[in-house]
């Protein structure tokens, strides 16, 4: 199990907290193809739904993978419909945006990590690091 220093993870809390909040507030995307049409691919891969498929995924002009749609959306879709809440149409916007929140939230651990391993000043133990992966997101 990853061993983390309790600054780091009070950092993850916040962060957490904070990019959720923006992320479900946030009315605006940076590649707004990207999330809508890996909702549509996955929704019709994991519930039937006629749904339109981007010509980049259609199987006779295929540029693009549904690895990442799958496991951003439909990992989320696949957890819902365990549960029974796919039908919730709040579940199926916020989930996968969750999902990449936490995804995030490794590139926090990893960078803190090598700083951690290969800066040899010990002064701020990654506070640095971390606030300047903050302040980018």
């Amino acid at each position: 199990m990853l061993s983390l220093p309790s600054r780091l993870r009070k950092h993850l809390l916040y962060q957490f907290i904070l990019r959720t909040f923006i992320s479900i507030v946030s009315t605006s995307y940076v590649h707004p193809d990207e999330y809508f049409q890996s909702m549509e691919v996955v929704s019709k891969l994991y519930f039937g739904l006629d749904t339109f498929i981007p010509w980049e995924f259609q199987t006779d002009h295929a540029i693009r993978t549904i690895v990442t749609p799958v496991l951003v959306t439909g990992t989320p879709y696949f957890i819902g419909s365990i549960f029974n809440v796919v039908q919730n149409g709040w579940y199926l916007l916020i989930s996968p945006k969750i999902v990449l929140v936490l995804l995030s939230l490794t590139i926090d651990i990893i960078g803190f990590k090598i700083h951690q391993k290969y800066v040899i000043s010990k002064a701020n133990s990654g506070q640095t690091l971390l606030f300047l992966f903050s302040t980018s997101w």
